[in-house]
């Protein structure tokens, strides 16, 4: 689970870092993070507010 949560910070910083390199040329830049999400194998899906398509 470490290699995941490193993951996903090495995916913000690099959309921070891809923000400010086309900050010049007006370009919008956007890191969203799914939050908790069941596997779609394990066949079910967590309650309400999160979702998956099983």
């Amino acid at each position: 689970m470490a290699l995941y949560g490193r993951t996903k910070l090495m995916t913000v910083m690099w959309t921070q870092e891809l923000a400010r390199l086309l900050d010049a040329d007006k370009v919008t830049v956007n890191c969203c993070d799914p939050g908790f999400n069941a596997p779609v194998w394990a066949g079910t899906c967590p309650a309400p507010p999160y979702s998956c398509a099983c």
